[in-house]
């Protein structure tokens, strides 16, 4: 082929490479304008499924639930948050931009700094800077294209004060496409390292156990092992015995005393021994309790049938082999008041009571309830207190309980206490934000009821009081409700340093629940956002 022609063969191929080059290109570009684009309010979602805050976001208000207002000017639109909160969204790369306009509530703390970001992909796409009260708030439009996963973070110093309020006002995200912001899916494969239990007996649990003199005594074995197993514990207290087939300890002992037992569990595969110290005095709760509350499962709509149901699967998946031992109700078992003492009572969910604790304590298991010193739970279902002389509890208290949140004129301490012993119940959560009158007088109420009850105060105990609470209580909160989530997790429970000294037998401190398998925190019933690693 002579060259003139190679040369221009060559000319124009280059120049189709050329025109297919910008052909595809405008292609692309087309492609990317043919895209529709729609914009979102963040608040028009269901938001505590994606808030990881303590407490969760609220939408349109600030946290205090008044209108979002920053230096002087009310927004109608956005999120309220308190404190340090991550607020954590897929995007999948769906994403085009964000806007906001963000600063500190003029209803929250008059001096504490706060510090605005956007995480895309672990860049820092928005920083604020240091921002107080009064400061004028920034708007931002930042660009999200490409990105796969976003985050708005709000750093406060952990100072233990009060009403953080900061807002992201008239937030708006635009998607391309029909597609919409979700909340981070937790599809990670799960997996278990706990291993499967040998079929030899083993003896777990708490190798030491306190009573106090003339108290009912309930103490089960926790043993693993194929059943059927025999039990015997020579040597126990006058006055203890153990029933050889279910390895329950019961009865009463009434004088102080400080004695070791050897434990032993046969089955047909061998024999396990393991000492176990009993000592009668004034302190209970020796070793931390472990257990199961219903909250996290079932909020307010707990009832008997759930209640045992989930004693039942607390010895069916072994829990109660290693040690976990109570099963608790929170919030929504209360009814009307009622009886010479005007104790409260359970409500229809709650049939045969008394009978319902006797199943639990013959599983191996021990029962507890919920309370609180105000005239209504946080649920709004009757507290400890009444401004009725009668103990009633008015539709008008009913709907409306935020405003009944107080201590009210007539107090029933004494005989609740009475009541619970009665019940056979042996743990109390009581729940308020707590202050030392009314945590003293529950202590004293449970003391003088004849039973053994560990005494649970809830929530944010003030670590100014400690020392009042190590001496009411044998378990105190350090810190608001926890969420299912690693910045809940690591702001509860990870940042205990000043509390530790304070930790003991007989007064823990209690950083909430476990936030496992499937909870209700906040939001409907969902798989917990921790990841398997999170939850080991």
């Amino acid at each position: 082929m002579p060259s003139f022609v190679r040369a221009w063969h060559f000319f124009i191929l280059s120049r189709m490479r050329k025109l297919l080059t910008l052909f595809i290109c405008l292609c692309q570009i087309g492609h990317l304008f043919a895209q529709q684009q729609t914009r979102h309010w963040l608040d028009s979602f269901e938001v505590k499924s994606f808030s990881e805050g303590i407490p969760a976001v609220v939408s349109r208000t600030n946290q205090g639930g008044e209108p979002m207002r920053m230096s002087g000017v009310v927004y109608k639109r956005g999120l309220g948050f308190n404190g340090t909160s991550v607020f954590p969204i897929q995007l999948d790369g769906k994403g085009v931009s964000l806007s906001a306009t963000v600063g500190v509530d003029d209803g929250g703390h008059p001096s504490a700094i706060h510090r605005f970001y956007i995480i895309g992909d672990r860049n820092i796409l928005f920083y604020s800077g240091d921002m107080r009260r009064g400061d004028k708030p920034r708007s931002f439009t930042v660009d999200l294209r490409g990105i796969r996963r976003l985050g708005l973070l709000i750093l406060v110093p952990e100072s233990g004060s009060t009403r953080m309020f900061t807002d992201f006002a008239d937030a708006q995200i635009t998607m391309i496409d029909n597609a919409v912001p979700r909340p981070v899916p937790n599809d990670q494969p799960k997996y278990i390292l706990t291993p499967v239990p040998d079929r030899k007996p083993r003896i777990n649990g708490a190798a030491v156990f306190g009573a106090r003199p003339g108290s009912p005594f309930h103490y089960a074995v926790a043993a693993t092992g194929e059943r059927p197993m025999k039990f015997s514990a020579p040597g126990l207290p006058q006055g203890l015995s153990i029933d050889p087939s279910s390895g329950i300890i019961t009865g009463m002992v009434n004088r102080r005393s400080n004695s070791v037992v050897r434990l032993t569990a046969t089955n047909k595969w061998g024999t396990a021994t393991r000492d176990l110290r009993i000592r009668i005095g004034d302190t209970i709760a020796l070793t931390p309790p472990m257990g199961w509350n219903g909250w996290n499962s079932w909020a307010r709509n707990i009832d008997r049938e759930k209640v045992i149901a989930s004693a039942v699967s607390m010895v069916r998946t072994g829990l109660r082999d290693h040690g976990w031992s109570y099963v608790n109700i929170d919030d929504g078992w209360q009814g009307e008041r009622a009886g010479a003492d005007k104790a409260i009572q359970p409500n229809a969910k709650f049939p045969r009571f008394r009978e319902m604790f006797d199943t639990i304590h013959q599983m191996g298991l021990k029962g507890g309830l919920y309370s609180t010193p105000w005239i209504t739970s946080y649920a709004g279902f009757p507290g400890g207190s009444t401004n009725t002389a009668d103990g009633s509890f008015p539709d008008s208290v009913r709907d409306n309980k935020r405003a009944y949140r107080y201590t009210g004129t007539h107090r029933y301490e004494q005989a609740d206490a009475r009541q619970l012993a009665a019940w056979g119940v042996d743990y109390l959560k009581y729940d308020w934000r707590i202050e030392t009158g009314s945590a003293r007088r529950m202590s004293e109420a449970l003391r003088a009821s004849g039973r053994d009850i560990v005494y649970s105060i809830s929530n944010s105990a003030p670590f100014s009081e400690v020392n009042d609470w190590i001496r009411l209580a044998n378990m105190h909160r350090t810190g608001p409700d926890i969420r299912d989530s690693w910045h809940a997790l690591y702001r509860t429970v990870f940042q205990l340093d000043k509390w530790a000294p304070f930790n003991g037998p007989g007064h823990w401190n209690d950083p909430d629940m476990m936030v496992l398998g499937n909870v209700t925190t906040g939001s409907p019933m969902h798989p917990t956002r921790l990841t398997p690693d999170e939850q080991y």
